[in-house]
């Protein structure tokens, strides 16, 4: 029973992570024909955009099952820790770094969001 619970938490933190990939990159694309910024904004922007869906990832992984924020969390580190490796010119240092660190966060902050929703509109 345990097992099959770590597979559900683990099913919707990967979709959480693939909502939030297809989200970002439709997010992004809009953002930059709506703008048309200069290289260096549009990549602030795509940091914006990126680590928003992420916050919005862990709220709705959390709100489908507790603690799948925190596993994707893990994911979201492993995927850029597995860029940083295999495609290391692919992004600005400053950016991977970001998304190092506050991606990860960003998803626990969603996570913790829908924790806090929780314990003042219990369902």
């Amino acid at each position: 029973m345990r097992q099959g619970h770590r597979l559900r938490t683990l099913t919707v933190a990967i979709l959480a992570y693939i909502a939030a990939s297809i989200l970002e990159s439709v997010g992004t694309s809009l953002v930059l024909e709506l703008v048309h910024p200069d290289p260096r904004l549009a990549t602030v922007l795509g940091m914006i955009v990126g680590l928003a869906t992420m916050v919005l990832s862990g709220y709705v992984a959390a709100l489908i099952r507790q603690g799948a924020a925190r596993v994707l969390a893990g994911i979201i580190f492993t995927v850029v820790v597995v860029l940083f490796v295999t495609v290391p010119d692919s992004a600005p240092l400053w950016y991977g770094l970001t998304f190092l660190i506050a991606g990860p966060a960003a998803a626990l902050a969603g996570g913790w969001l829908n924790l806090i929703r929780r314990a003042h509109h219990p369902i």
